[in-house]
């Protein structure tokens, strides 16, 4: 599977995202580069993870923001 992220940037550069299941495992760890403005990051080729909850963040030099991402069966 693989899913999208609209991030916005006040600034261009590279950022972390990082992607933890409910025991706070780390699954996925991604750096990206991003432009200033609204950006859409793809995540292709996911290893087959299974149904449920999953946290995002996504960090820059500048700013941390979480989410949640739902994988369905």
């Amino acid at each position: 599977g693989d899913f999208s992220l609209l991030y916005p940037s006040g600034t261009e550069g590279i950022v972390t995202i990082q992607v933890r299941d409910l025991t706070g495992r780390l699954v996925l760890t991604v750096k990206e580069g991003v432009n200033k403005g609204h950006n859409i990051i793809y995540i292709k080729n996911l290893p087959n993870w299974i149904p449920g909850v999953y946290f995002i963040t996504v960090k820059n030099k500048e700013d941390v923001r979480q989410g949640k991402l739902v994988k369905v069966p």
